[in-house]
């Protein structure tokens, strides 16, 4: 016996019209016939009534739009990756249905289209059933609601609850709201005399061009907020490293000591190795104690507190905005501990059915789930991106350069630009300024919701280190009144003399 699809509350009905033998047709159908797409009969997912006919047809709409053979072996290997899993495996039962012959079908598509109009019109009943039933509405009014669309059942049913005094707030509720709000989370990040933190229910950015350093600061800042608060825990989406060279990275913020002339590559180096070998890559004046003592303080009160979760190799399937928010979610229910999310990097996240949308448009879908899922869970959700091909130089760091369009600047609560000076900067393509390179970073706060916007640093930085000190932020002398008269934007402290 086919099982039947877990369905939204108002099709949870015992008896839906329903007709086995058509959609195991249907399904035999396109599986034989792989030339004819499913909007040619107009049949769409929410034909199927159940589960195991529905997700075939899902995984043949997914091969279709990735131009994918329509192959039975490589769909049942697909459903069986993707975990939908069952009593026996989607190969063999796929096989069982394939030889069924579909006569007619155009004549089997209308009845699927006929049977989920019917079941969709039950639902809407049920709904004003379930809607009204502990309501003092007038019958009349219950009557006249039948004709309404689904939407306006919805909007009818909420103007019925309203009381007289819904959205009254009084002092003492603004008293109880921002004492159980909590802290957001702080990062050691003081520029001019502000306090920058990351918002607790909302997203965060750090943005920067390509290779300037957006995995660094994410890295340092969320090793910032874990030695700040010792009780924090923070999870870490990497989408373009691997999970192990990025726990290498807060390692070696831990150590803060020259190993070598490579860091990154001594540590790798040594955990490659055998003991007596692994010491191969340190220089001659590296302080080996003092390297085992860190490392072993990283490994007992650090490392427990990270949890990482790598989807640069899932080949798309998992790496998308729906599987990444669904995972957060679960993680902040079994393990409350959890208040940072931290994710390199926004560009590299998809989206469900993304096929034939423009990036701009799935961007904004993904920024506006991030700010959603935030709110929903009350964490602090940091996303690493990159700028537009258009940022040449420190003031054109803007949020609305981030990617593809301004979604980042509608949805995020706050949003930082990173330039690293060891990097050229152009007046115009091809047109160097006559800028000073030097190992120093440049931070601007472009966008904060919640304090002060437009307010900038230089960070001295090391990257064979790979630690930002971000405390040194704040201590810059302020420019004085005749360099703010000649120069006005950006504001900036200071170069180090």
């Amino acid at each position: 016996m086919l099982e039947t699809e877990t369905m939204s509350p108002r099709e949870r009905l015992n008896d839906l019209p329903h007709d086995q033998d058509a959609e195991m047709r249907m399904t035999s159908y396109f599986l034989s016939h792989p030339d004819r797409a499913p909007k040619e009969l107009g049949i769409k997912e929410d034909c199927f009534y159940f589960t195991q006919p529905r997700k075939i047809f899902r995984a043949i709409v997914y091969f279709q739009k990735s131009n994918r053979p329509i192959e039975c072996v490589e769909i049942g290997k697909w459903l069986d990756q993707e975990g939908d899993e069952q009593g026996e495996s989607w190969v063999s039962w796929i096989f069982k249905i394939i030889d069924i012959p579909c006569q007619d079908p155009n004549g089997t598509a209308q009845r699927l289209k006929d049977l989920y109009s019917r079941r969709q019109a039950i639902a809407h009943q049920e709904a004003i059933k379930a809607a009204c039933y502990n309501e003092d509405i007038p019958l009349e009014d219950v009557l006249e609601s039948s004709k309404k669309t689904t939407e306006e059942l919805l909007s009818f049913v909420a103007e019925s609850r309203i009381s007289d005094e819904e959205g009254r707030i009084f002092e003492n509720d603004i008293h109880q709201y921002y004492r159980d709000l909590p802290d957001g989370i702080h990062f050691d990040l003081t520029i001019e005399g502000q306090e920058i933190i990351f918002p607790i229910g909302g997203y965060s950015v750090f943005a920067a061009p390509t290779k300037h350093g957006k995995t660094r600061i994410l890295v340092n800042s969320a090793y910032n907020a874990l030695t700040i608060d010792p009780s924090l825990e923070i999870a870490f989406f990497t989408l373009e490293e691997l999970a192990h060279p990025i726990l290498i990275r807060f390692l070696n913020c831990h150590l803060n000591t020259q190993l070598s002339q490579n860091n990154h590559k001594t540590l790798a180096h040594f955990y490659k190795h055998q003991a007596g070998s692994q010491w191969q890559m340190f220089s001659d004046g590296a302080d080996k104690s003092l390297f085992l003592e860190r490392r072993d303080s990283f490994f007992k009160t650090i490392c427990p507190r990270i949890r990482m979760f790598d989807l640069s190799c899932d080949g798309g399937l998992i790496s998308t905005i729906e599987h990444l928010c669904s995972k957060i979610k679960a993680l902040h229910k079994i393990n409350p501990q959890i208040k940072a999310v931290f994710i390199d990097y926004l560009q590299l996240i998809n989206i469900q059915k993304s096929y034939g949308k423009p990036r701009e448009e799935t961007l904004k879908e993904i920024c506006l789930q991030l700010k959603d899922c935030a709110a929903m869970t009350g964490l602090a959700i940091v996303t690493a991106a990159q700028f537009n091909r258009q940022v040449l130089k420190e003031e054109d760091m803007l949020p609305q350069a981030i990617g593809e369009g301004g979604a980042v600047e509608r949805h995020a609560s706050l949003a930082i630009g990173l330039w690293n000076r060891t990097f050229p900067q152009f007046a115009s393509v091809g047109k160097p300024t006559e800028k000073e390179q030097k190992e120093e970073l440049f931070l601007k706060v472009m966008l904060n919701r919640y304090g002060t916007a437009n307010i900038s640093a230089e960070i001295p930085f090391n990257g064979n280190l790979g630690k930002i000190d971000l405390s040194n932020a704040g201590n810059r002398e302020k420019p004085s009144p005749i360099y703010e008269k000649t120069y006005q934007p950006p504001r900036s402290f200071k170069s180090i003399g």
